[in-house]
């Protein structure tokens, strides 16, 4: 997921203060932002099915198709289209990325303090039963 948010963010950067006939004039610029889309179309088809599940709004078959046209049908790509892209289509799959990450740290966090707790646990348990113990092992 940190993939498709480095490449939202390097678009953005890359088409900072360019209007679309801009980006189209610009072939090392377009070239880079198409390539930053063809990380993110394949970063989102090795996003687990439970997260496509729980963001339906975001056309993740679109996505992945918008990455084969720009890796084999390369002449077909419409520079209108690309920026159509990143005027409208960025910000929400970086909305949903970001919720899942912050979903993930939660779920970690929750895990962390589950395991802690858990372990403090197993620790005052440990030392309850050996506070029964003899200040000196019973002699023989």
């Amino acid at each position: 997921m940190r993939d498709i948010l480095e490449n939202i963010q390097a678009i953005r950067e890359f088409t900072a203060g360019m209007d679309s006939d801009q980006l189209a004039a610009d072939r090392r610029t377009l070239y880079a932002v198409i390539r930053a889309l063809e990380i993110i179309s394949e970063a989102t088809r090795r996003l687990p099915t439970e997260y496509k599940d729980r963001h339906a709004k975001i056309d993740w078959v679109a996505i992945a198709a918008a990455g084969n046209i720009y890796r084999h049908e390369y002449e077909g790509v419409d520079e209108k289209l690309i920026w159509h892209t990143i005027q409208h289509d960025l910000a929400p799959l970086e909305a949903v990325v970001n919720s899942e990450l912050e979903f993930a740290a939660e779920a970690g966090r929750q895990g962390l303090a589950v395991a802690s707790s858990e372990h403090a646990k197993e620790e005052q348990d440990f030392i309850d039963s050996i506070s029964d113990w003899p200040e000196k092992p019973p002699s023989r």
